[in-house]
């Protein structure tokens, strides 16, 4: 029969365990013993925009085996934002986890399939952790889905990248023809193309085009003298003029 002397020197003694292991963790800022999850989340409470910041900053300074973390410790609380899983993945990508980083990728890019950031990001990890042809389809059926300038650049980036010049020309065209009547930025996408390949004469064209943007454009003017062109004021060349 337990007296009330050996009760309270039990509860005493569970106590001072207690204490002894919050200690260690508070102490030492380890989570072996007491608890498997990292010390410093364990020892600090956090609020989630403290976590997303904490990680954004360990991300920024290099440090992605801890901005894992704390990205992991925001999504183990409110899982599938798709801003968090995109820098989840891009983390991993970081830490050579390319098929660890497409789960988290695929998230944010079904969240938000119009993003184009994530589907860059994507199809990086899926040509990393799957197969050229497999990231070639998803960037065909991306661009076709959204039909936007800037997904069919990216697709022509990845297929002059593959060495798949002709689809890469005609990815950028198409680029063109969606966005070239308003934004330099296809027309730019398409001369780069042009210098990748050795075509100086189209891409002299292409960037008298994107002067008719902006007839300072250091780039555009930068990269015709370094062709031996001489823009001048009749220089630049409509849209219209070429497509």
């Amino acid at each position: 029969m337990q007296t009330r002397g050996n009760v309270v020197a039990r509860r005493a003694r569970s106590g001072a365990l207690a204490a002894g292991c919050i200690g260690v963790v508070l102490a030492a800022g380890l989570a072996g013993g007491c608890n498997t999850k990292p010390g410093h989340l364990m020892t600090q409470s956090y609020e989630l925009g403290d976590l997303r910041a904490k990680g954004n900053e360990a991300f920024a300074t290099g440090q992605y085996a801890q901005a894992a973390e704390y990205y992991g410790a925001y999504l183990d609380r409110r899982p599938q934002e798709a801003a968090v899983e995109y820098q989840m993945g891009r983390t991993l990508l970081a830490m050579g986890e390319p098929t660890r980083a497409r789960e988290h990728l695929k998230i944010a890019h079904d969240l938000d399939p119009g993003n184009q950031q994530y589907i860059d990001v994507l199809a990086r990890s899926i040509l990393l952790s799957g197969s050229r042809a497999e990231a070639m389809q998803f960037l065909q059926d991306s661009a076709e889905g959204n039909m936007n300038y800037e997904g069919f650049m990216t697709l022509g980036y990845y297929a002059r990248e593959a060495g798949f010049i002709d689809e890469a020309e005609g990815a950028y065209k198409r680029a063109v023809a969606l966005g070239g009547m308003d934004s330099p930025e296809p027309h730019r996408g398409l001369a780069r193309f042009y210098r990748s390949v050795g075509d100086s004469r189209s891409e002299v064209e292409r960037l008298r085009v994107v002067l008719s943007f902006d007839e300072n454009d250091p780039e555009a003017n930068g990269r015709l003298r370094d062709l031996g062109e001489i823009p001048g004021p009749t220089f630049a060349l409509e849209p219209t003029a070429i497509d």
